[in-house]
């Protein structure tokens, strides 16, 4: 979980649908078996942009939480792979006081890692403390009280990988506002997602 700390109502905030992005790796051969292996693997990931094709809506539950799982494509455990992308925007009004923006991973497989991009973070903030790499993980927190920037699109893109058969699963992406979890919405204006087609996936 990631919490930026921003005092605002709930109600005031809003967040996009949630997209999903197979990303353009595909399969790669690498050996990640210790916790520090699992968090170098990050750097074979290649984020996409905003607005780059290939885009979907995400599976979402009926709460808008994000509920990806299906088949690994690997075959060799530790030996390889497989990322998968997912981006939603988070718009806080500039003329309101702001103490906590939470975004949180109820779980992952085999790792996630939790971005946020803006004006004052142009290339993407992490912090490796709240990267979701060990194999006995699930739920994490870290105070980010200074990247959230009011009145402008906040991107939250999560970056996740699957690592080992048989299955590849990122369940409970949540964005709450001062303990109150905010469902996506569809955000007018500058501030909407364009959904794209990927193999023939919509």
């Amino acid at each position: 979980m990631l919490l930026f700390s921003v005092n605002i109502s709930a109600q005031q905030s809003r967040i996009s649908p949630w997209q999903i992005h197979e990303g353009t790796e595909g399969s790669l051969r690498f050996q990640a078996r210790s916790d520090e292996q699992r968090r170098e693997a990050f750097k074979k990931a290649i984020l996409p942009k905003r607005d780059q094709s290939g885009w979907f809506s995400a599976q979402t539950l009926a709460d808008g939480t994000v509920q990806f799982d299906r088949k690994s494509v690997l075959k060799d455990c530790f030996e390889e792979l497989d990322f998968t992308y997912f981006q939603a925007i988070v718009h806080v009004p500039a003329n309101v006081n702001v103490n906590a923006l939470i975004v949180s991973l109820d779980h992952g497989d085999d790792a996630a890692r939790i971005y946020i991009f803006n004006s004052k973070c142009p290339e993407g903030y992490y912090h490796p403390a709240s990267d979701l790499i060990s194999v006995d993980e699930n739920y994490k927190s870290k105070v980010l009280k200074s990247q959230l920037v009011k009145g402008e699109d906040n991107r939250i893109l999560i970056v996740q990988y699957d690592q080992c058969p048989d299955g590849n699963s990122i369940k409970g992406i949540r964005i709450s506002v001062n303990d109150e979890e905010i469902r996506p919405s569809q955000i007018p204006g500058t501030f909407q997602l364009h959904a794209y087609s990927i193999h023939g996936k919509e």
